[in-house]
């Protein structure tokens, strides 16, 4: 401990510690808002494969196989920093809706990807 020009004992890292508290939240939600958006982009080119009927828009899937296999990784990074993003008190509940969209979405692109 150290004191301050006023004569009151601070605690050393205090500064830091409330820093780190307020900038921990926002790289959260800046970490899960990259990866939610690779996961949309990855919902979307598998969408955009199952729809399309030209031979040429993705002539040897690689796209499509690319994107149902990032799109793991994605809602995995998402769905673990999301919670992160929001108070205490709310991330239980933004963890209960957000894992269970994820995980059922994901489920669904590994199925058009297998029936494609």
């Amino acid at each position: 401990m150290n004191k301050n020009s006023s004569g009151r004992v601070r605690a050393v890292g205090a500064g830091l510690l409330a820093a780190l508290v307020t900038a921990a939240p926002l790289a959260a939600g800046a970490v899960g808002a990259v990866a939610g958006v690779i996961w949309l982009r990855c919902v979307y080119v598998v969408l955009a494969f199952r729809l399309v009927t030209d031979p040429a828009f993705d002539p040897h899937g690689y796209g499509l196989i690319v994107a149902t296999v990032l799109s793991v990784p994605a809602a995995l990074v998402t769905a673990v920093t999301v919670p992160f993003a929001f108070p205490r008190n709310h991330r239980a509940r933004v963890a209960r809706i957000t894992t269970p969209v994820l995980l059922v979405s994901t489920i669904l692109l590994w199925a058009a990807f297998f029936t494609a």
